[in-house]
């Protein structure tokens, strides 16, 4: 059973990670889910310990997601505009955090998530410092993502639980921790995975149980059916580091 000392390196990997351009490029579905509960476990348990320190800071006139920084919010669903609510329409904003301390590591969460671990975070926010929302992130590979997982996973925090989306037409149960997946890359470029001709090769997006991958494929076997691909998923892109992730994340038995 890892320490929380043990753990915090890898939670602080991945969640630099998570604003990285190597996230953004994978298919990760409720990855950075997994990821943030994780995060907000561990400050959780350091504010129990008191290993932690915490304090609020404010982060000024920064653009407006909601309008895109016109003051102006616009429907998705219909063509219409209005005044923008969460800017007042000015286009700005002023961001909450919460930074906290441990371990040697500095991270930030916005104050909405930050109720069960920053007590007393209502104290007059303090400078701001050196530091922006929105930074790029650090990069990692398929491999190093598994392995902090299962570094983190190794230890007491609790897993994440499922939960309900908040939509009339959506409402169904999630499982973060049961159904997390990992991007393992692609297959090689110079010849379809399933029978190795080299003409006509395109790129297929598939998931074999937990993990997601793109196949090369000619167009016979792409119109043969995604089943044949995703059982021609290559040996090569499954490491040892990714193997010991699937022993220990089996796919999830779903209802009938």
């Amino acid at each position: 059973m890892n320490t929380l000392a043990e753990i915090l390196p890898s939670i602080d990997a991945l969640n630099s990670f998570v604003r990285s351009k190597s996230y953004r490029s994978m298919y990760a579905s409720m990855l950075k889910r997994v990821i943030y509960h994780y995060k907000r476990e561990a400050l959780i348990a350091a504010t129990n310990e008191g290993i932690v320190e915490h304090r609020h800071i404010v982060c000024p006139l920064v653009k407006c997601h909601g309008c895109g920084g016109d003051g102006r919010w616009k429907s998705w669903y219909e063509d219409r505009t209005e005044r923008c609510r969460r800017c007042a329409a000015t286009g700005f904003v002023n961001l909450d955090f919460i930074e906290s301390r441990l371990g040697g590591f500095v991270w930030h969460s916005p104050v909405r998530d930050a109720w069960d671990f920053a007590r007393g975070w209502r104290q007059w926010p303090t400078n701001l410092g050196d530091w922006a929302p929105h930074q790029q992130g650090r990069d990692l590979t398929t491999d190093q993502v598994a392995e902090h997982l299962l570094t983190v996973e190794a230890s007491s925090l609790p897993r994440p639980k499922p939960f309900h989306g908040d939509y009339d037409w959506d409402y169904s149960t999630y499982y973060p921790h049961e159904d997390y997946g990992i991007d393992i890359g692609e297959a090689r470029p110079d010849a379809c995975t399933v029978c190795g001709s080299v003409d006509g090769l395109g790129r297929l997006g598939l998931s074999t149980g937990r993990l997601h991958w793109n196949a090369v494929v000619c167009r016979p076997c792409s119109n043969g059916g995604s089943d044949r691909v995703r059982a021609a998923l290559p040996a090569y892109l499954i490491t040892p580091t990714i193997q010991r992730w699937i022993d220990t994340h089996p796919v999830r038995e779903r209802n009938a």
